[in-house]
């Protein structure tokens, strides 16, 4: 997310990265420059590791949160899902960053740790259709998110049910019943929830209208530095999903 380019360029450790961005883009960035001047006052030494979309047990946002809007109902994607994932299944970022580990000095390089090539949305999404359930549907376009009329609660809610987590009144309650009842129980929980909603109403989940360049991209990020100076990924997406 450094780079200037990203989601739509063709991207290397050489693209430009100090062009101005969103706050994210621009903090990630600032982190960096902070650890290269380190590196190179001799306080540190460092290998900066820049992972791609990180998919597998745990992701939050690219597996969990995709998987509960399947069973849900449906996700859908614009375009027929072609647009380009960069995606990298966990075990292979951690090896990276194991290898990375063991080097006897990293020098402030970075490298981008992506898988063995990107493959579209609609794979990945498809994928986890046949696993969990749920429908992945096309739509011709993303619908782009109307930032000046926020919606109210309850819209935010019939939109998105698990929303509710989101909003002020409710995490103080969460975080209460994930300390009584332990990450498990309540992941548990929440799971009977879900699939009761789902039951009673099917909605469609668009994470396109959240980011569009993201999921209609063509671009490309390079694993020529990982493969050659860490070690070349070795989950495919079809062995990420199995």
């Amino acid at each position: 997310a450094v780079y200037d380019d990203w989601p739509g360029g063709h991207l290397d450790e050489t693209s430009p990265c100090d062009g101005q961005g969103s706050i994210y883009k621009n903090t990630k960035r600032a982190i960096e420059r902070d650890i290269l001047q380190r590196v190179e006052s001799g306080a540190m030494d460092a290998t900066i590791l820049q992972p791609t979309i990180v998919y597998g047990p745990h992701s939050g946002l690219w597996t969990d949160l995709l998987v509960e809007r399947l069973r849900l109902g449906a996700i859908a994607l614009p375009d027929e899902g072609r647009g380009l994932c960069n995606g990298i299944y966990v075990d292979d970022v951690a090896d990276a960053f194991v290898a990375s580990a063991a080097r006897t000095s990293g020098g402030g390089k970075t490298c981008i740790v992506s898988g063995p090539k990107p493959f579209s949305w609609g794979e990945l999404i498809q994928g986890y259709a046949d696993a969990a359930g749920g429908r992945l549907v096309h739509e011709a376009a993303p619908v782009a998110r109307v930032e000046s009329v926020p919606p109210s609660g309850i819209r935010r809610l019939i939109g998105d049910p698990m929303a509710i987590a989101a909003l002020p009144p409710f995490r103080p309650l969460l975080g209460f019943a994930r300390a009584r009842l332990g990450r498990e129980r309540l992941e548990r929980l929440r799971a009977r929830i879900l699939e009761t909603i789902g039951k009673v109403h099917e909605f469609s989940y668009r994470p396109a209208a959240q980011d569009p360049a993201l999921f209609t991209s063509s671009g490309v990020c390079s694993i020529a530095r990982m493969s050659a100076e860490i070690g070349p990924p070795q989950i495919d997406l079809a062995e990420g999903l199995r």
